[in-house]
């Protein structure tokens, strides 16, 4: 049924049914909304499915269309990061610390200092990687 505006106008029970949700919730999201009435039909009132909708989803359509609008344009600025190669994946960066560490660790092994100072050097380096700071860097 439509309005006098030309919406789609249900009830809240007909509209609870047809999409599956406890029509108890949906009347009280519409009474805490202080949702209005478009009109009235065999003594049930009618609401507009935009007022239906944003009561039985706790959004708002338009709202929810510009969420979704924006994290397609959040995807596609990945994408193209990553084709201009302003961004990389994660396992890259993370595989190229740990091949560092390795290198670094070589260096320490062949350097001069004495096993004592290289010990506590190398013991510093394996800290660094258990206490998740690399990882929370990443």
């Amino acid at each position: 049924m439509k309005n006098e505006k030309n919406e789609i106008a249900m009830t809240a029970s007909s509209f609870a049914s047809a999409v599956g949700i406890d029509r108890n919730a949906l009347s009280k999201r519409l009474s805490d909304q202080r949702a209005v009435a478009t009109g009235t039909k065999n003594g049930g009132k009618l609401y507009s499915l935009r007022t239906l909708y944003a009561a039985g989803t706790g959004g708002d359509p338009v709202a929810e269309r510009l969420r979704k609008l924006r994290a397609e344009a959040d995807l596609l600025e990945i994408s193209i990061g990553t084709k201009r190669r302003e961004l990389v994946p994660v396992e890259s960066v993370v595989r190229l610390g740990q091949t560092l560490l390795i290198a670094a660790r070589q260096v320490i092994e062949r350097s001069p200092l004495d096993h004592a100072d290289q010990d506590r050097v190398l013991a510093e380096l394996h800290a660094l990687g258990e206490s998740g700071t690399w990882n929370q860097a990443v």
